[in-house]
């Protein structure tokens, strides 16, 4: 888990019971591992949430 996370810079600031459901979203291509920056304070938006859920539909083979 940590192996994942480890790539972005402020991954120590992950909370300890978010970080192995987002080690596994970013391991699975759930979420886009090409920032360099996780920004786990930051909120998230629509835009961002429907991609998630369009990457997990997809990765599932339900679209």
């Amino acid at each position: 888990m940590r192996d994942i996370l480890a790539g972005f810079t402020d991954y120590v600031k992950v909370s300890d019971w978010a970080a192995d459901t987002l080690a596994f979203c970013y391991g699975s291509g759930i979420l886009d591992d090409s920032e360099i920056e996780i920004a786990p304070k930051t909120p998230i938006t629509r835009a961002q949430v429907a991609q998630m859920l369009f990457n997990m539909l997809g990765k599932a083979e339900l679209l």
